[in-house]
């Protein structure tokens, strides 16, 4: 029997740690190493109580070493380098005709499942294979997508091939008709003084007209029998198997809702993304730079700007009066650059607006000039609000820059989600889609899959256990967040506690004597 564990469980001897010592792992033979639930022993001991013959890593006494996948890293291209390797694995033990049972934890279940039609495909000449259990696996369907795109590749490469046959089959009929037709006119001893000597000369001419035409149409010939669209479901490989006889084929998932592995992967894929912003991204825009100029005369207003409210009635008057002649002076400088206009007609163009922004800044110092002398008359709040309309203008102005971090902040909040979920679920670098979690394997027939929550039993001294868990952990972890800088190796070590520590749901229930009762009795065929 093969146990095939999960993520970061590697034995410490097959992914070492810089000063971690050795230890035993959940899922090894018992030896001198400390740690780690004698999981095998348990489960050789119930097999031998139901008169299987079946035992964990029963051949290991040859020499053969565990099956272990190292570094047990969070990715699913580790995953899906471990299920070659379980199906090699198994080929070779297959060939020592050994019968397989295999048992496979949280993502070990994955691996498994992904080796299923290479193992499948080696079965039909080299034996058998025996009982099939996962246990708390998150199902993540990741090769499908893969194999629908090389499908629909190879569909696309056989139109092609034909696209490229008709033209070739023509040019070839063309070709022969016309040696046909020079034969039949001039007899065959004229065709072969014509053409060999030319052919034996190197002659380009004869090689595209008549010899390469006939390779390329019968390689295409040799290559119409391999034209099939061959099916890439990983599910069509079961009714293959079924055929062989071997129908007592199935896969047994033991599961739980409360499974902490599941939970977590299953909500982040079927949520909405938090993050994303309810609005198009151009109502998003717009409401941001109006928030921006909103947010920037608020800011002015509590840096001193005065407004209308705050003058006297005297000083409402001048203020206003100046505002009015300022708006005058800009309707006026355009006519009075008119009056002054350059006779020369290439510059006329650029005459006429030189002197318009001339005339506009000589009315634009006086202006200001005059604000400058009434204001201590009038006190700085009334310079505060002559200096209003420039104050404005820049606050539009600049409420335009924020367009520019708006659009990445849309950005990264619409996109950011899936990125996070690509992350967690170990998906970087995957180009499809995020699939859906699943407690049952979607790629695998529904008829060869049997679903079982874990013993109420059993899941109910796991929650207890994990009640347990958060109550001696929570300081430790509280401890590592209170850190100013909480490092990347920090959050990495609190992932493994979660996925190391025997006394949480995903881990607790397959040591749970109850739990491992009933695999023993799917092995032992006892239901």
């Amino acid at each position: 029997m093969i146990i095939v564990h999960g993520t970061w469980a590697a034995p410490t001897w097959a992914a070492p740690k810089p000063g971690e010592p050795a230890k035993r792992r959940w899922y090894e033979p018992v030896d001198s190493r400390p740690g780690g639930e004698p999981f095998p022993t348990k489960l050789d001991a119930a097999l031998r109580d139901r008169g299987s013959s079946a035992r964990c890593w029963a051949h290991c006494t040859q020499g053969n070493q565990i099956f272990h996948w190292a570094p047990g890293a969070n990715s699913w291209i580790a995953r899906t380098r471990a299920a070659s390797a379980l199906a090699d694995y198994l080929a070779k033990l297959q060939k020592e005709e050994w019968l397989c049972h295999i048992v496979a934890h949280s993502h070990g279940g994955n691996i498994l499942v992904e080796a299923l039609p290479q193992i499948i495909s080696e079965l039909k000449s080299n034996g058998s294979l025996g009982k099939l259990v996962t246990l708390g696996t998150p199902f993540i369907d990741t090769m499908s997508p893969i194999l629908k795109r090389a499908q629909r590749q190879n569909w696309v490469l056989n139109i092609v091939f034909l696209l490229a046959l008709i033209p070739v089959a023509f040019w070839t009929v063309v070709v022969v008709s016309h040696t046909y037709d020079f034969i039949r006119e001039h007899g065959l001893s004229p065709f072969v003084r014509v053409y060999f000597p030319s052919l034996l000369e190197g002659s380009v001419v004869v090689v595209l007209d008549l010899f390469i035409p006939l390779l390329i149409f019968v390689l295409l010939l040799i290559g119409l029998p391999f034209l099939r669209t061959r099916s890439t479901s990983r599910g069509s490989f079961w009714p293959n198997f079924t055929e062989d006889g071997h129908t007592h084929l199935q896969l047994l998932v033991l599961g739980s809702s409360v499974d902490e592995a599941w939970q977590v992967l299953h909500h982040l894929r079927t949520i909405d993304n938090p993050l994303r912003i309810g609005s198009n991204a151009f109502v998003y825009l717009f409401s941001s730079v109006r928030s921006a100029a909103l947010q920037s005369s608020m800011i002015a207003r509590i840096y001193g700007a005065k407004s209308y409210s705050d003058l006297s009635k005297v000083a409402k008057r001048v203020a206003a009066s100046l505002h009015l002649l300022g708006f005058l002076a800009v309707l006026y400088a355009p006519y009075g650059a008119a009056q002054f206009v350059p006779q020369n007609e290439e510059s006329l163009l650029s005459g006429y607006f030189s002197r318009a922004v001339q005339i506009w800044m000589i009315e634009m110092v006086l202006l200001f000039l005059a604000i400058i002398a009434l204001t201590p008359i009038l006190g700085g709040s009334f310079f505060s609000v002559c200096i209003s309309p420039v104050r404005w203008c820049a606050q539009k102005v600049g409420s335009l820059a924020s367009v520019f971090p708006a659009a990445v902040t849309y950005g990264v909040r619409y996109f950011g989600w899936p990125v996070l979920i690509k992350i967690v679920a170990g998906l970087e670098g995957y180009r499809f889609k995020v699939p859906l979690v699943n407690q049952c394997p979607s790629n695998v027939r529904e008829n060869f899959v049997k679903y079982e929550n874990i013993p109420m039993g059993a899941q109910q001294r796991a929650l207890e256990k994990r009640t347990a868990w958060v109550a001696g952990h929570l300081g430790g972890v509280s401890q590592t967040f209170s850190r100013l800088v909480v490092t990347t190796d920090d959050i990495q070590s609190l992932l493994r506690t979660i996925e190391e520590d025997q006394t949480l749901v995903h881990a607790a229930y397959y040591t749970d004597d109850e739990c491992i009762a009933r695999i023993a009795d799917w092995i032992a065929g006892k239901g």
